[in-house]
């Protein structure tokens, strides 16, 4: 784990984030978002080196939620992108008592197709993935760099791609591949008791819209925003309107306290979309 923290008041008054990242990333992945929020808070990113078993992923999980959670002095926001939101949602039944809203970017329930769930990868083209990464990890993550971001796409900057240059370590990226190929976080969706906030991008070429649909409609207080023309990783295209959406959705919770108001089974508002024509300027 890999952690930021503002001491003093004002952190224990903004609360505590633990950023968990996607498959391959690095904890910096999250930085960029940062310096963008308008308050100061304790901040824990989830570092994926040297998880190799499928439970070390809800581990290091589970020990940035108690880190963040103990230096903020209260419930935390978990955000969490792709790998790290299926690892974070097949945890959803244990959080409630520590962790007062999760924001899923580009998520999904399943990563691999199954005949209920038409909304992931093949499991052989997920193989083939892996055998091409470990025989060429350079180039097959460059690739994947580039699939993540949708054509013409709007940034904040030249290319930020560039911030995401560096292959993981082959035997970390297999391992969490090897997760996303057994991971099923559909059987824990309706009993997750804390409010969650999907962003997915419309053109998301890792994670299909429609998984996330999907996912927004079995939890049971969830709302998904919908980026227009945005991939896999709209909070590196624009991290500045990334933050500005994140504190309004957090905003909005604390407004309506959802956190101590979430029902056993859907509502009304649950798992429909807000739609949006382009990420809020």
């Amino acid at each position: 784990m890999k952690g930021r923290e503002a001491k003093g008041a004002a952190a224990r008054d903004a609360g505590a984030f633990v950023w968990v990242p996607g498959w391959g990333m690095p904890p910096a992945v999250w930085a960029p978002v940062w310096p963008h929020l308008a308050y100061a808070a304790v901040h824990v990113a989830v570092d994926w080196a040297g998880c190799r078993a499928p439970g070390d992923f809800s581990h290091v999980v589970r020990a940035a939620v108690s880190q963040a959670r103990e230096a903020g002095g209260g419930p935390v926001t978990v955000v969490a992108w792709s790998l790290g939101s299926l690892v974070t949602l097949s945890m959803a039944r244990d959080m409630a008592r520590d962790v007062a809203a999760l924001v899923l970017v580009g998520a999904t329930a399943r990563f691999v197709a199954a005949p209920d769930w038409p909304h992931g990868w093949d499991e052989r083209a997920l193989r083939r993935f892996a055998r091409r990464f470990a025989r060429d990890p350079a180039s097959t993550w460059r690739a994947f760099v580039d699939d993540l971001f949708a054509p013409g796409e709007r940034v904040e900057e030249p290319d930020p791609r560039r911030r995401l240059l560096r292959a993981p370590p082959v035997d970390d990226a297999l391992a969490a591949l090897a997760f996303l190929a057994a991971c099923d976080a559909r059987g824990d969706l309706a009993h997750c008791r804390v409010p969650v906030r999907l962003l997915h991008g419309s053109a998301d070429a890792v994670c299909p819209l429609s998984g996330a649909r999907a996912l927004a409609g079995a939890l049971p207080n969830a709302r998904l925003t919908v980026w227009c023309g945005a991939g896999h990783a709209p909070h590196v295209a624009r991290p500045r309107a990334f933050a500005r959406w994140l504190a309004a959705e957090l905003a909005a919770l604390r407004r309506a306290d959802d956190a101590t108001r979430v029902r056993s089974g859907p509502h009304e508002g649950a798992g429909k979309a807000v739609v949006r024509a382009d990420a809020p300027d």
